[in-house]
């Protein structure tokens, strides 16, 4: 039976095998989030529809513009938040990985005049189980997510800013 020679890239390939030098390796990209704080999130409304929250009359309008404007700039994006960790919960969720659901200690801010709170639920995946038995409610923490959903609300005079972080990952703790 004759052997016949490998051709030179084969054999290139072989040698590197041999020699443990990676070929064909690629490092995952580090995850960017488009932004890093719920104040730049908020910078994304334009102030005069924010003010329009100040006035009874023109509230639903401004929580409408304000919506449209956080889904076409903000939602479904990367994001990383600096949170206070509230109260958490397992979460049967829709069949994603995410297994956990933490909600933050709600925030209160202040833009353009109007005063609003900022609540937001981080879905975490059952890796993060480990994670979560170590930190408390209270407990300061970095997550990066994907925002699915961020939206202002009222409720007679009171505004929300409610949102969902999913896919998310505790990043710093």
């Amino acid at each position: 039976m004759k052997v016949l020679p490998l051709p030179i890239p084969l054999r290139s390939f072989l040698a590197f095998l041999l020699l443990g030098v990676p070929v064909l390796t690629q490092a995952e990209p580090p995850v960017v989030a488009a932004y890093t704080s719920f104040e730049e999130v908020i910078k994304l409304i334009p102030g005069e529809v924010l003010k329009g929250f100040k006035r009874s009359s023109e509230m639903e309008a401004a929580r409408r513009s304000s919506n449209d404007i956080l889904v076409e700039k903000a939602v479904g994006k990367m994001m990383t938040f600096k949170v206070e960790l509230g109260e958490r919960s397992s979460w049967a969720g829709d069949g994603s990985a995410d297994k956990f659901q933490v909600a933050i200690k709600e925030i209160e801010m202040k833009e353009s005049g109007v005063v609003f709170t900022v609540r937001l639920w981080v879905m975490l995946p059952i890796e993060d189980e480990g994670i979560l038995n170590d930190l408390r409610p209270g407990d300061e923490v970095k997550v990066t997510g994907k925002l699915t959903r961020f939206e202002f609300t009222t409720s007679g005079a009171k505004i929300f800013l409610s949102g969902d972080l999913r896919g998310a990952r505790i990043t710093d703790h």
